[in-house]
């Protein structure tokens, strides 16, 4: 081709007539359209593997961007339910998970937390009252006195036969009668032998005696444990019931509570003062019977969007704490079992970066294996091959219903792609965000719109037309492309940036076309050394 003398008009910066526009959005560009498209088709898809990977070239906006749009997006959906977990008393390694409307959870949460200490209170309280201690003591005397009047008759028939029952420190024994007056005696050995046959016969007549007293022993313990339990479901029950009123229109918690009521009777001790000699204290109940609130979402108007800056397992599926307890041991329960942020996503939208979940590699298998099973485990795999700790929980699956973006560049797209065969089966998605767009009408009025908030989102700061459509300008000439404008307008908004900081911050800073002109001129010297 022949070479084509350009004129001035040809080669300087383009002129561009730049008209008004309502918003902002940047997901109003015709470079974001296919983008815009792609994600709206994702977001109305349910089943699964249809999950969305948004492609943009860096500084495209393509985080803030996609953030904007999802959170719009889900402004008209109901807000997911709240997660808890309670403990199954049945196997308490094995707390069980709990789907609740939000706000019920936390509601749940305080109800129960106000109903231990009533418990605590009622039940010591009932137990150490005039009428109940006379019970137990009128048991423990009648069975004392029908003991000893069983002794002092074998004593009395004993004596006949020159025997006594003597107390001992290891209890009642059979010995020789030792009576004041009774002198000492000429014994044959006949007689000697039908004294030994004698003592032999009381002795197993006294271990009878002794043998009924353990079984009535335990006939009265079983007596007084019956009277416990009666006298806890007394305090307790009213307590509970009251409760399970509150929540009757939750079957499933209903049901715990119930459990809780009979569990609370079955293991009294945990309401009474420890034992001094005892090897370790008891379970606080404030802990068995407290509700692990995982996800609240009392608060959240609308399915959230939860932006996962560095996925590792543990931020993603959760985590189980530890507390130390004497001689530095390690301690836990379903109470320090602790959500990561796919329970907080469940129900809504999980964004990642890229080359964040690139750097977790690790934690990709796991994350494909929930969205396969479509279920959050909470495991620890950072202690395999660790001392296993006694007592540590092994969490209830909760069920995952989540749409997971992952935001980066084309090159992380490929790689992806072209690493893990397994890929394109769960994110279906492509929503691919052009470099550069059409310097059209629309475009143009969104960019200028774009430009003016970043001017003002500065204090004081304003700025004219000229500088909107040198900056316009500009943006074509990165474009490299005289009718079109680049999508990568964060480097716009940097450019801005400079601008302002051109103009003194003591007074209202007014952005022109020769500040824009004086920003690039700095920018050219700062990187021109070359």
């Amino acid at each position: 081709m022949a070479a084509r003398k350009l004129s001035a008009e040809e080669v300087q910066l383009p002129q561009f007539a730049i008209g008004t526009a309502a918003s902002a959005d940047v997901f109003a560009l015709s470079s974001h359209r296919r983008a815009r498209e792609a994600l709206e088709f994702g977001l109305s898809v349910t089943e699964p593997g249809f999950h969305i990977f948004v492609v943009g070239e860096d500084r495209s906006g393509r985080m803030t961007a996609t953030m904007g749009f999802l959170e719009s997006a889900v402004t008209l959906r109901a807000p997911p339910p709240d997660w808890i977990y309670l403990n199954d008393f049945r196997d308490p390694l094995s707390p069980a998970p709990y789907s609740l409307p939000p706000g019920v959870g936390r509601l749940l949460q305080r109800r129960i937390a106000d109903l231990v200490p009533q418990l605590q209170d009622a039940i010591p309280h009932a137990m150490s009252s005039e009428d109940y201690e006379a019970q137990v003591r009128g048991s423990a005397e009648r069975l004392r006195n029908e003991v000893q009047q069983r002794v002092e008759e074998l004593r009395e028939e004993a004596h006949k036969h020159g025997l006594d029952i003597v107390d001992t420190p290891q209890g009642a024994m059979v010995a020789a009668d030792s009576a004041p007056g009774s002198g000492e005696r000429t014994e044959t050995k006949e007689q000697r032998a039908a004294l030994v046959e004698a003592g032999q016969r009381f002795a197993d007549r006294l271990a009878d005696i002794k043998r009924w007293a353990i079984k009535e022993r335990a006939v009265m313990a079983a007596h007084v444990n019956h009277l416990n339990r009666h006298v806890a479901e007394q305090v307790a029950g009213p307590l509970i019931e009251a409760v399970i009123d509150e929540f009757a229109d939750y079957p499933d918690i209903a049901v715990w509570l119930a459990e809780m009521r009979a569990d609370v009777v079955d293991n009294l001790d945990l309401f009474r003062p420890p034992l001094e000699d005892a090897l370790e204290p008891p379970e606080p109940p404030e802990r068995r019977y407290s509700v692990n609130l995982l996800v609240d979402n009392a608060n959240v108007p609308h399915p959230p969007v939860v932006l996962e800056a560095n996925p590792t397992y543990e931020n993603l599926f959760g985590r189980i704490e530890y507390r130390q307890i004497g001689g530095g041991a390690l301690q836990t329960d379903y109470t320090l079992v602790r959500a990561g942020s796919l329970h907080r996503a469940n129900g809504g939208i999980l964004v990642m970066r890229a080359e964040a979940v690139a750097r977790n590699s690790a934690t990709w298998d796991f994350l494909k294996g929930a969205l396969r099973d479509r279920v959050i485990r909470i495991e620890e795999p950072g202690r395999i091959g660790m001392t296993p700790i006694a007592g540590s929980p092994r969490p209830g699956p909760i069920p995952l219903e989540v749409k997971v973006v992952i935001v980066g560049a084309p090159r992380w797209y490929a790689a992806f792609f072209s690493v893990d065969p397994e890929f394109e089966t769960y994110f279906k998605i492509k929503a691919e965000i052009d470099d550069r767009m059409e310097a059209t009408p629309d475009n143009l009025a969104v960019y200028a719109k774009r430009i003016r908030e970043r001017v003002e989102s500065h204090d004081n700061a304003t700025c004219d037309e000229s500088a909107v459509t040198r900056l316009v300008a500009v943006a074509a000439r990165w474009a490299e492309q005289r009718d079109k404008v680049t999508a990568r307008f964060e480097l716009i908004d940097d450019l801005v940036d400079e601008a302002v900081m051109l103009v003194p911050g003591d007074k209202p800073r007014y952005i022109t076309r020769d500040t824009v002109s004086a920003a690039l001129r700095s920018r050219l010297r700062r990187n021109g050394l070359i």
